[in-house]
């Protein structure tokens, strides 16, 4: 259950049973520019503006129906936070899964551009017999790092 949810639950309890308890006429008194209210008679120098009855208090059926209505949404609130929960487990998932991924695919990129170093080296490095091989390495190096590494 939501830790809010509870407390509130309660309170709307206390109230209800406050509400038929309490229920008593309000005075609104009016005098010397100021405005009060009372449950008695208007104090001396003001007069009464306007008296609010209170409402009647809620028959028993409109109380369990409220309970009823205060428990399914309980109920709801559980299951969305539950629901919430577990698409933030899942997220969290999904990234470390993406932050896995992204990690070895630097891993293997560094990799390629020290192949890609160490063929150009050997390509500057190659006698005329062996530079057409050198050459070949280096192409295939910088076209495997190119395909690896510099795609969006």
């Amino acid at each position: 259950m939501h830790p809010l949810l509870r407390p509130a639950l309660a309170c709307c309890a206390l109230m209800f049973a406050a509400s038929a308890a309490h229920a008593q006429t309000i005075q609104r008194c009016e005098g010397g520019g100021t405005v009060t209210y009372s449950n008695g008679p208007c104090p001396p120098g003001t007069q009464s503006a306007r008296t609010l009855a209170p409402s009647a208090p809620p028959d028993a059926a409109e109380g369990k129906a409220a309970r009823e209505r205060a428990q399914r949404e309980a109920r709801e609130l559980d299951r969305i936070e539950r629901e919430r929960k577990a698409e933030e487990a899942r997220a969290e998932k999904q990234r470390q899964a993406n932050a896995k991924k992204d990690e070895a695919k630097a891993r293997e990129c560094r990799k390629l551009a020290l192949r890609l170093d160490q063929a150009k080296d050997a390509l500057a490095r190659a006698t005329l017999a062996k530079r057409a091989d050198a050459e070949r390495k280096a192409r295939r190096a910088e076209e495997q790092y190119e395909l690896q590494c510099r795609q969006g």
